[in-house]
């Protein structure tokens, strides 16, 4: 276990030439296994105690900004027929769209917050990237809610399999999308080029041993062909 916690486990680019995506990969889905089974917990039997009255607060908030932001998208961008009429968003003839607080993003941003809290990684770049992934779940959630009216137009009778799965999924590739740029390029403070010359070396040295050649490589050759 402490093998597996230890900062050589974290990034594969720190593991020499031994590639540990599927390790900390496990790691991202056990985190957010165990973050989910908690907010289920305090969610539902602890009623978010003892914070109950600031978390319905924060979660009333939200879903006014997700109002008003789904609103401008669909009249502004989508060129569309809708306005907030402080309960529900009209649509017109097709119907109208409310917002519960479960849909609020108060799940998603205490969810990614807390999977940056437990993953490893350099506190000083967890205090901007934090902050950074909930402007990017937000701004999930608000095509979220947009698309999800252009369904109830467009598509009323696939509103079912839009909000039930399709939509929640988008949260989660949210995470993992976030989850592979901190773990593998913000965290480790390597570039692209970087980690493209780590796989390269990776590659040479595992064909050197498929071929049974020597692993020995002149210092000078190693400079040269991955300078630092």
């Amino acid at each position: 276990m402490q093998r597996f916690f230890s900062r050589r486990w974290v990034f594969s680019g720190d593991t020499g030439d031994a590639d540990l995506f599927p390790y900390n990969l496990s790691r991202f889905f056990l985190l957010m296994a165990g973050i989910y089974l908690f907010w289920w917990i305090w969610e539902k039997p602890l009623h978010f105690f003892p914070v109950t009255r600031l978390m319905n607060g924060w979660s009333a908030w939200m879903v006014q900004g997700l109002y008003h932001g789904s609103e401008w998208i669909l009249t502004r961008i989508c060129r569309m027929e809708a306005c907030y009429d402080g309960q529900r968003i009209c649509l017109g003839s097709p119907g109208s769209l409310s917002i519960s607080h479960p849909c609020s993003g108060i799940r998603q941003f205490t969810q990614f917050t807390l999977l940056m809290i437990f993953y490893p990684g350099p506190w000083l770049k967890k205090t901007w990237f934090i902050p950074l992934g909930w402007v990017a779940v937000h701004l999930a959630n608000l095509l979220r809610i947009a698309g999800l009216s252009l369904v109830i137009v467009y598509l009323p009778r696939l509103w079912p399999f839009f909000h039930g799965y399709l939509a929640k999924g988008i949260f989660y590739l949210v995470f993992f999308i976030l989850w592979v740029i901190w773990a593998e390029y913000i965290a480790t403070g390597k570039s692209f080029s970087q980690k493209t010359i780590l796989s390269d070396r990776r590659r040479i040295t595992s064909a050197r041993r498929r071929s049974g050649r020597s692993l020995y490589l002149p210092r000078r050759w190693i400079r040269h062909r991955f300078p630092q």
